[in-house]
């Protein structure tokens, strides 16, 4: 049974005491409906380290939201919007195939016959649902233009001989005009009716009537004229480099409008009464600008890796073909391009025309091929992304998107994983269950991924858009790197020792560091220390005895990992522990008063550590000096050493000597020197040999007379 919730009567109701979000404020005060009570005044927020208390091990994501993202993934009926925004588009499929040939021109009449002329041998093909049949030869080098005209005949303008020819059927074509020029590049209908035609090397624009009688329209500057257009009656021509458009007046007169230096104006349409110019420079880069009636150009579209070669306008949309794995753009009218086709194994689209059943075509080089999209079809469209790879194996979480429009619902996203680069070898996962928005990833783990994203057919890129895409997912978790920095190997410790250590995790987790001892002939480890999440610890050596230990540190991601840390761990072999005083055994001063010089020998003894130093003065000076070595170092367990003292003052009467080992423990004896009697000390109250045992009193002399051996031994030599 559910407990039912008892609520105050309604006057017994209060606000809450809580603040108001702003921007739930700003809501609230455009409704009218703000509660009308004072939010609550709580001082000073207590400030907090950023993340304090957050040590979980975090998801990594891919997040898809610009063009650069999307720009390896395949295009199914999507386009991909240079704001990153993904769309529906028209779907692009291989129509014909023409092999060695390349697809030059192209045009397509309202019946949806398509007609493409190439540029090897001067053949006109034509598309008839399955294949590029061969339609007519014109014998030219080059079939540059194709043009319906509004009499409904097919015109081809070639290069080699300036010969436009009228072609009515199968083989059935003949010379419909032959211009004063080599090259004819363009045609268009004329505003008075007959043909415009685009000519070099000598820079003329051609008018062309019915009976193939033709008069100069236009004479540019440049050498070629490679395309015309006409907008409202207007004619426009756009030229090789330098690169021009130029508008023809009524008085025949050239107006420039664009000027670009190093390169072609490739192609002209017009499209909502605006005029669209096409540029592709040596360097391989493309453009494309926008002329409105006032004749102001504007950059639209930039491509620094791909020349645009043709445009097409159809439907409110004008198309773009590019140089580069057979790129197709879209520009609309809200300043935005997009790429709504592309091979990467593919070349150039050199052509593109429209039919008047709503389908579009385009043609190109290597290979020569014809695509076709139809843009009333129904079917779904599909992004498949490029292989996302997690770096190592992982476990998948969510997949999401964030998009807006008509059937956004519909939206649904497929994934499939494997650990080689290559889908196609076989060993990957199937595509998974469609997925709704925020799903579970629920396929293998594994170090590569890939995702579909499928759309509802809506209404072009001002409909469904998609803003965003992302795949969260966890790296399989890797162990920490460590390394001990402090003790080394054979290092002899006292008192209070610090141990040092760094851990590096190459997830960024946090690590925990655990600290055993274990003595030499043990087998086991004593746990010291841990776990801590720190990179040093104060060893306490007084609380054991001395002797051979090995240092063991490990170092885990358990506190970011619970129940899956990656232990690591470093041990320190041949560590002494050594909190006693070594000991000294001396021979009676020998010298001579009226030289000033004493001999002193002796031995140095620690069975832990080993001998470190042996230094002297004479008592109750500042200066310390160096004994000499038996064996020419100090690095043994029994050392014997030479004290010879030189130049002593007169009051001299005893010799210090102070023997360090390696642990840092330090003891002192005081000999006197030979012309001393045992009675003179007497008197002073002097006893002849002191060994100072107090550790406490050690260390306070130590560190004031003695710093260390080093400084010891330096001060000596000096």
């Amino acid at each position: 049974m559910t407990r039912p919730i008892l609520l105050p009567a309604a006057k017994e109701l209060q606000p809450p005491d809580i603040p108001i979000p702003e921007h739930i404020r700003e809501l609230l005060e455009k409704s009218g409906e703000l509660p009308d009570f004072e939010e609550p005044d709580d001082g000073e927020p207590e400030e907090e380290e950023d993340g304090e208390g957050k040590v979980i091990r975090g998801a990594s994501s891919w997040l898809h939201n610009s063009a650069k993202d999307y720009k390896d993934g395949q295009l199914e009926g999507i386009g991909v919007r240079d704001d990153g925004v993904l769309f529906v588009s028209p779907q692009w499929q291989c129509g014909a195939t023409a092999p060695g040939e390349i697809l030059w021109s192209m045009a397509a009449d309202a019946k949806g016959k398509v007609y493409v002329g190439e540029a090897t041998g001067g053949r006109i093909y034509v598309y008839d649902g399955e294949e590029l049949q061969p339609y007519f030869a014109t014998k030219q080098a080059l079939v540059s233009a194709l043009l319906i005209g509004t009499d409904g005949k097919l015109y081809a303008g070639t290069c080699g001989a300036g010969k436009i020819f009228v072609v009515s059927g199968p083989d059935q074509g003949e010379v419909f005009c032959k211009l004063p020029a080599a090259y004819v590049w363009d045609l268009e209908p004329a505003p008075q009716g007959g043909l415009l035609a685009a000519t070099g090397p000598h820079g003329v624009v051609y008018q062309v009537d019915e009976q193939g009688n033709y008069s100069v329209y236009a004479d540019v500057p440049q050498s070629h004229v490679l395309c015309v257009a006409v907008r409202d009656g207007v004619v426009f021509a756009g030229t090789s480099v330098p690169g021009a458009v130029y508008e023809v007046g009524a008085e025949r007169q050239i107006i420039g409008l664009l000027n670009i230096d190093d390169d072609d104006i490739t192609d002209l349409v017009v499209s909502n009464g605006q005029l669209y110019a096409a540029a592709a420079s040596e360097g391989g880069k493309g453009t494309v600008y926008r002329i409105g009636p006032a004749g102001v150009a504007e950059l639209v579209c930039k491509n620094d890796k791909s020349a645009v070669r043709a445009l097409l306008a159809a439907n409110g949309t004008v198309y773009a073909g590019t140089d580069s794995e057979s790129i197709i753009l879209a520009l609309t009218g809200s300043d935005h391009h997009s790429i709504i086709y592309r091979d990467e194994d593919a070349d150039s689209i050199l052509c593109l025309a429209a039919d008047g059943k709503g389908r579009l075509f385009a043609g190109g080089i290597n290979p020569g091929r014809m695509l076709i999209a139809d843009t009333s079809s129904t079917e779904g469209a599909i992004y498949t992304s490029a292989v996302l790879d997690a770096e190592r194996v992982s476990q998948w979480g969510q997949i999401k998107w964030w998009a807006q429009g008509a059937g956004v619902d519909k939206i649904v996203g497929q994934c499939r994983s494997g650990n080689t680069s290559d889908y196609d070898e076989g060993s990957w996962s199937s595509w998974s269950r469609e997925y709704p928005n925020g799903a579970q990833i629920d396929v293998p783990a594994a170090r590569y991924l890939q995702y579909r994203l499928k759309l509802p057919v809506t209404t072009g890129d001002e409909g469904l858009q998609v803003q965003a895409i992302e795949l969260s997912y966890l790296p399989a978790n890797q162990k920490p790197e460590l390394e001990i920095k402090s003790p080394a190997a054979g290092a002899a410790l006292r008192g209070e020792a610090k141990i040092k250590w760094s851990a590096d995790d190459p997830d960024e987790d946090t690590v925990a560091a655990t600290i055993y001892l274990r003595e030499v002939g043990s087998e086991e480890w004593e746990k010291v220390a841990g776990p801590i999440q720190e990179s040093s610890y104060e060893l306490d050596t007084t609380e054991r005895s001395d002797g051979s230990y090995e240092l063991r540190v490990t170092v885990t991601d358990e506190p970011s990992n619970p129940g899956a840390g990656r232990p690591v761990s470093e041990t320190v072999s041949g560590v002494r522990l050594d909190n006693a005083v070594p000991l000294i055994y001396l021979q009676p001063a020998v010298g001579e008063k009226e030289e000033a010089t004493v001999t002193v020998t002796g031995l140095a003894r620690d069975d832990e550590s080993g001998i470190d130093c042996v230094s002297w003065q004479v008592k109750d000076s500042e200066e310390w000096w160096a004994a000499q070595p038996g064996d020419g170092a100090y690095d043994e367990q029994v050392e014997s050493f030479t004290i010879n003292a030189s130049d002593l003052p007169e009051d001299a009467k005893q010799i210090v000597v102070r023997v360090w080992d390696q642990a840092g423990n330090s003891t002192d004896e005081e000999v006197r020197v030979p012309w001393v009697s045992e009675d003179e000390l007497e008197e002073e109250g002097t006893g002849e040999v002191t060994q100072k045992e107090d550790e406490a009193e050690e260390d306070e002399e130590g560190d004031d007379e003695l710093p260390d051996a080093n400084s010891a031994s330096d001060e000596a030599k000096g």
